[in-house]
Parts: C-alpha cells; sequence; structure tokens
C-alpha cells in the first residue's frame, strides 16, 4: 500500500515550502507525484479491470446488438436519431459535471477526480496507457443511466442504441488521445486495442463526427490555472444537434461560474483555501444532484418514445448489469479504502 488512508501526500512537497516556488508550483508537483502513483496503482490493476469490463461491458453490448437484429429499418432509423441526440445531451451534462467539480476542487487544493483531472492536466494519454481500468471508471454513472432506464421504462431499442453510442463515445474519447505506441492492432476481440475500434473511430473522424485537432486546440487549450476558461464539450458530434448540445454547455458553465463567483468570492482557478471544507463538500454536493436530476430528466422524457410491438428493456439484462457493477464498485472502494485517491495538497 503506497497511500495509507488519511495520510495526506502533500508532506513531500511541503520539504520544499522555503524554496522560492509559488503555490501554483508547489501545486504543480503535488499533481506529478500524485498522478505517479496514481498510475502505478492502476497499472497494478489493469488486469483485473479487464476482466470486468468483459462482463459488464462486452457481455451487454453484445446482447444489444443481437437485439437490433428484431427492429424493422424504419424504426431503426428513427430510434438510432433519438439515441444519438440524446446521447449528446447525456455527455454535455457528464462533462460539465466533471469541470465543476473539478474547479471546486481546484479552488480547495484538491483532486477528486483524478480520470479528468490527470487527463486534462498532467497526462492526456492516461487512458489510452491504462484503457481498461479508465473504461470502468464510469461504472458508476453507466449504473445511475442503466436504474433510470429501467424504472422509466425505456424502449429496448432505444436503450441499446443508446448503449451502443454510449461506449463508442467513451472509447473514442480514448482513441483521440493515442500514440503510435498505442496503435489498436489487435485481433483479440477482448483486447483494449481490438484492431475493429480503429477503423470504427477512423470512420467517425472521415465523417467529421470526432475531430481530435480541434478538440485538442479547444478542449486542451488551458492549463489547470485557467481551467475556468474551458470550452467544447463535445466529442461524438451530431450535425446540427451538436450547436444546441455545445451552447447548452457553454451557457450552463457560465451560470455555475456566476454561482460559484457569489459563494467563493471567484469564478476562477485561484485558490481559496488549503484543503476540502463542509462548504466545499456541499458544493460538490450540490453539482452532483444537479446531474442526477439532469440525467433522470433527459431519461424520462426518452422514456415516451414507444415503437410497435416494443417493450421495456428486459428485467435479466438489468439485473445482470446492476449485479455486475454492484461487484465491481465493491471491489474497487474495498481496494481504494487503502489507497484513496481524493488527494488534498494541503
Amino acid at each position: 500500500m503506497y497511500l495509507k488512508k488519511n495520510i495526506k501526500i502533500y508532506k513531500y512537497i511541503m520539504k520544499t515550502a522555503l524554496s522560492n516556488k509559488t503555490e501554483y508550483e508547489l501545486f504543480k508537483d503535488f499533481e506529478k507525484l500524485s498522478f505517479d502513483k496514481f498510475k502505478s496503482h492502476h497499472k497494478y490493476y489493469e488486469d483485473l479491470m479487464g476482466v470486468f469490463y468483459t462482463f459488464i461491458y462486452v457481455v451487454p453490448l453484445c446482447f444489444n446488438i443481437y437485439t437490433l437484429f428484431y427492429i424493422q429499418l424504419p424504426q431503426f432509423i428513427i430510434a438510432f436519431i433519438i439515441a444519438f441526440m440524446t446521447e449528446g445531451f447525456l455527455f454535455v451534462n457528464s462533462h460539465l459535471y466533471l469541470h465543476e467539480t473539478m474547479l471546486i476542487d481546484f479552488q480547495y487544493k484538491t483532486i477528486s477526480s483524478p480520470w479528468a483531472y490527470y487527463h486534462h492536466y498532467v497526462n492526456q494519454m492516461i487512458y489510452s496507457q491504462i484503457p481498461f481500468s479508465y473504461r470502468m471508471s464510469a461504472d458508476k454513472a453507466f449504473l445511475f443511466l442503466d436504474i433510470c432506464c429501467y424504472f422509466f421504462n425505456v424502449d429496448k431499442y432505444v436503450y441499446a442504441l443508446l448503449y451502443i453510442l454510449l461506449l463508442i463515445e467513451y472509447i473514442s474519447h480514448e482513441y483521440m488521445h493515442s500514440t503510435r505506441k498505442f496503435h489498436y492492432i489487435s485481433f483479440n476481440p477482448l483486447s483494449s486495442k481490438f484492431i475493429l475500434i480503429h477503423y470504427i473511430m477512423n470512420e467517425l473522424q472521415r465523417l467529421t463526427l470526432i475531430d481530435y485537432i480541434t478538440h485538442l486546440k479547444e478542449h486542451h487549450r488551458e492549463k489547470s490555472k485557467n481551467m475556468h476558461l474551458t470550452i467544447d464539450w463535445l466529442d461524438l458530434k451530431v450535425p446540427i444537434v451538436c450547436h444546441l448540445q455545445e451552447l447548452l454547455g457553454i451557457t450552463e458553465f457560465k451560470y455555475f461560474k456566476n454561482i460559484l463567483k457569489i459563494l467563493n468570492g471567484t469564478d476562477e482557478a485561484i485558490f481559496v483555501a488549503n484543503k476540502m471544507n463542509i462548504k466545499a463538500k456541499v458544493e460538490i454536493f450540490v453539482v452532483r444532484c444537479w446531474f442526477m436530476l439532469k440525467i433522470s430528466l433527459i431519461i424520462y422524457l426518452l422514456s415516451y418514445v414507444r415503437f410497435y410491438n416494443s417493450t421495456p428493456i428486459l428485467p435479466t439484462l438489468f439485473i445482470y448489469n446492476t449485479v455486475l457493477r454492484c461487484i465491481h464498485l465493491f471491489v474497487k472502494y474495498y481496494i481504494e479504502y487503502f489507497n484513496p485517491f481524493t488527494l488534498t495538497a494541503m
């Protein structure tokens, strides 16, 4: 165990406190140290996450593809359009949630969303370096989505397409931040570098549904001290609708910063305290509740889409997904009980 619970990793950095480094430079040192420990930890468990990924994502993916064999072509086209548009709104809201919490965290010298934070501000290639661990990091979000879809009786065809598109979106982000060292050339369908991923992503780029260059120049333009200036909230862009989704992201982030300025005296990435406190935790809690409310509302509206002879999600699929996700989260929390990744710099 490289980090016992409640032991502050910043002790190492405090040895340099008498140097001429600024407070921000000290935090950057803390970033590097915590990133190295975080990465080494997940590399150790990468194979285990690969097993979880196979049963929690690949098996349901195959089932959802099989489900689509029974839908008529006109219904498929309508369901695909609806699912594609819905997926964009779900992603924008999830993306906003991460950046809003990261901005609050930064103001309190904390990293409580390490995957997103390290990817944006330390090493953009981390997703492709430990891909199974990255893909499994979204399990709580997928679990919440499954629960909403099941209890709101979302049509099984729409759910199947939504699941496939969300997985494509998630892996596309990983693929866009890959290098030659991480080429997808394996013929093993259970490999994280399965060659089919390469062809799918290349086709999406050819259709301009994803654009790595724009993503890199716009969304990853800012460093951590300018994270409040973040723009470009979409990765997989639906023609025409993407402009509305992007406007939604820009507008909400603007109002979020206005509220943050009232609460903390600034809407910028400036330190306001040396560690997380009750006030900061309440702010994070409110942002999380707002995120869950928006996702629930989107899925509720989606539940009104119905096709002839269609049925809701099979209880068997829901139970399978839920049980396995809960097992994974239990294992994850058991491991991280001894290796906490909510890292405070002071």
